[in-house]
């Protein structure tokens, strides 16, 4: 995902996405907190829960045309954000959204990459375990 701030700077992030209602549900649920660079995308979304979630998430609500409308910074866990209108939110870790310069009014959009992501398989147990 590539974003265009209104001071002109711009940047990409990995995201991840939550496709169907179990998988929003979940959202980050009892997985690691994403690195520096990596966010979960959940569409459609205008309220989150951190119930479950292990550290605090910068919590940005999009709209429909992509524009971020509101950044709720460093959420700790057990609590739930309400933005009316948003049409998804990306969760990243808290003081990401800072770090890489995302505020209300940046521009965000899809970016399809060719990288192919090559993970080593576990070594063979010759059948047995």
């Amino acid at each position: 995902m590539r974003f265009a701030g209104a001071d002109g700077g711009c940047g990409r992030l990995r995201v991840t996405s939550a496709r169907g209602f179990v998988a929003r549900l979940r959202g980050l649920i009892g997985r690691p907190v994403p690195q520096p660079g990596e966010g979960l995308w959940i569409e459609p979304c205008a309220a989150v829960h951190t119930f479950g979630v292990r550290a605090a998430l910068d919590l940005v609500f999009v709209s429909a045309c992509m524009v971020v409308q509101g950044i709720d910074a460093a959420v700790p866990p057990r609590r739930v954000r309400i933005a009316p209108g948003a049409r998804a939110v990306l969760e990243l870790r808290a003081g990401e959204a800072r770090r890489i310069g995302l505020r209300v009014g940046t521009r965000l959009e899809w970016e399809r990459t060719s990288r192919v992501y090559v993970y080593p398989l576990r070594p063979s147990t010759g059948g047995k375990r």
